[in-house]
């Protein structure tokens, strides 16, 4: 055994782990690979009755990755309707537009664009917008992170997902006009690369510039509620002003809250994540202009209220997990699983999560009946879900990986040995 990996135990609850309670070391040398050298792991499976079956420092504080979009998702499943629907709409006033965004992840460059030629919005017309939050970056977002597309800031206001494309067209660096970044040559040879900083909405260009057309990636977009109403044509103002009371001039009516949801799990798409959590947290009230604290108690209240979890089991900070100063233990992440599974949207519940085949599980538990969700940040590796096993009984399975040094596909293939020997009783 590993030197800090301390064995797990099991307890034979049914037949199908009798064979395991025999054998505790089939599922304990799963862990006990070099490149779990010097990490912390804590793993939790529990039975439909939430009892324990195996326990590997399941009650640790960890760092669950996107796995926080499991909390966020049950928050926002217990506070919206399933077919609820953002609905964004647009007024043609004398001298201005105004807007409504009550937070609609999905609107888009063509959904703008369409509202600017029915409102026939001219150029320079103040953009009046009222936004149900505009917090921005996440709290503790790394400065390493907040530049690229997974790191989109939080507008109520926004199209594309906050994110926006880079091209260099042999000559010169190609930036969507509404953008309005400021590009310097930082000069050198070698690669040619692109340093950019949202905060300060600035590209610094250094290395050799390619010969020919080249794409450089996509970015997060340092505000997507000013690079919006650029889009419609004019200038961001935002308000707290009441919308008009007469019917909206255009308006956009998002996908339903069930739609939303499913992507969020299957894909892990941050920008998602942050709008439900958003979303979620305002249907108990209003929040202040810094919503995330607010909006992370709620979601705290809600874990420890309605799900039963003790309040130093998880601590969340944002929605989507990229904060790195989000904690949840392995059981943490079973009970919401089981709480979840015996609700009045149980079945809801497992479509959302990816199944093998989906989103990030496309290419992984191939043969298994698993529903869950990955987790991946830099040395943290995470994967939790439901397991139905061969004799089709459920378990709750989490596994939360903390500092490893190996790559992804080299943890991924240790939690699905782990998940495969669970299902076949091994």
């Amino acid at each position: 055994m590993k030197e800090g990996l301390p064995p797990g135990n099991i307890t034979p609850l049914f037949p199908l782990l009798v064979s395991l309670a025999q054998d505790a070391l089939a599922l304990d040398e799963v862990f006990a690979s070099p490149a779990l050298k010097n990490a912390a792991l804590g793993v939790c499976v529990l039975d439909r009755n939430g009892n324990t079956v195996y326990n590997r420092n399941a009650d640790m504080l960890l760092v669950p990755a996107s796995n926080q979009k499991v909390f966020t998702v049950l928050f926002a499943l217990s506070r919206l309707s399933l077919d609820e629907q953002p609905l964004t709409r647009f007024w043609k006033e004398e001298g201005s537009i105004f807007v409504d965004a009550p937070g609609d992840p999905d609107l888009s460059r063509r959904q703008l664009l369409e509202a600017k030629k029915s409102l026939g919005v001219t150029p320079g017309t103040p953009i009046k917008v009222r936004e149900a939050y505009h917090p921005g970056f996440g709290p503790d977002w790394e400065l390493d992170d907040i530049p690229w597309y997974y790191a989109a800031p939080t507008y109520a206001f926004a199209f594309d997902k906050g994110v926006f494309d880079l091209t260099w067209d042999g000559k010169k660096m190609i930036q969507p006009p509404e953008q309005r970044l400021t590009f310097s040559w930082v000069g050198g040879d070698g690669r040619f690369d692109i340093i950019y900083d949202p905060q300060a909405k600035t590209a610094s260009l250094k290395g050799s510039p390619p010969r020919r057309r080249a794409g450089f990636g996509k970015y997060a977009m340092a505000e997507p509620d000013a690079s919006a109403a650029r889009l419609l044509g004019g200038e961001l103002v935002r308000t707290n002003e009441e919308p008009p009371l007469r019917p909206p001039d255009f308006s956009v009516l998002g996908k339903t809250f069930e739609e939303r949801a499913q992507f969020c799990l299957e894909r892990s798409d941050n920008f998602v994540a942050e709008h439900l959590l958003m979303r979620a947290a305002l249907a108990e009230g209003p929040m202040p202009e810094d919503c995330y604290p607010t909006a992370a108690a709620r979601l705290h209240t809600f874990l420890v209220s309605e799900v039963g979890l003790d309040p130093s089991e998880v601590r969340p900070m944002d929605g989507s997990g990229l904060s790195r100063h989000n904690y949840a233990t392995a059981r943490a992440l079973c009970r919401a699983y089981l709480w979840a599974n015996d609700g009045p949207n149980a079945a809801t519940w497992r479509k959302l999560l990816a199944a093998p085949g989906e989103g990030t599980l496309r290419s992984r538990l191939l043969d298994c009946q698993f529903f869950g969700k990955t987790g991946t940040l830099d040395a943290v590796s995470t994967l939790t879900g439901l397991l139905i096993t061969k004799d089709g009984r459920e378990l709750a399975v989490a596994i939360l990986m903390n500092g490893p040094s190996a790559k992804g596909a080299t943890l991924h293939a240790i939690q699905d040995r782990f998940v495969k020997r669970l299902e076949q009783g091994r």
